[in-house]
Parts: structure tokens; sequence; C-alpha cells
């Protein structure tokens, strides 16, 4: 399953990309930020990436496309931390 994280370069978010990559039912990630990380380490390297300002830089209408190109879906509630 391919799986969005919004704040994927957060503290919050780079934890929940390397659970993510221990997860064997999650085939791609999607990182999405405000700014890219360096994506030679882990756990970015192993996501693919957007730029994309939620909070509102980012028009909205931009977001939708960006996202619906990159083909996010809901976040499947059958993932959950532990």
């Amino acid at each position: 399953m391919r799986v969005a994280v919004i704040g994927a370069t957060g503290n919050v978010g780079t934890e929940v990309l390397a659970a993510l990559a221990r997860r064997p039912e999650v085939t791609s990630v999607l990182g999405i930020a405000r700014r890219l990380p360096v994506r030679t380490e882990e756990p970015y390297a192993s996501a693919e990436w957007a730029a994309i300002d939620i909070g509102g830089a980012t028009p909205a209408q931009e977001a939708i496309a960006e996202l619906t190109e990159a083909r996010v879906e809901r976040t499947p509630s059958s993932i959950s931390p532990g």
C-alpha cells in the first residue's frame, strides 16, 4: 500500500518514515514537507517527495493537483503505532 506522510521532515514525521520502512505491507511512501530533506540518508532516501506547504504557502489547487498526481488516498487505518 502507498502511504503519504504530511510533515515528514519533522520529529514525528521522521519516526513515522522509519516505522513505515519496517512494514512489509507498505510498498511506497510519499513524504510531504515544506522543505525537502537531504534524500541520501535514511529514512528520507526510501521515500518519494513532494514540496507542499499544507499550511498555506502552496495554493490549494496546486496542492490538490500534486497530491492527485502522486495518487495519494486516505491513510489506511490498518497501520497503527506499536
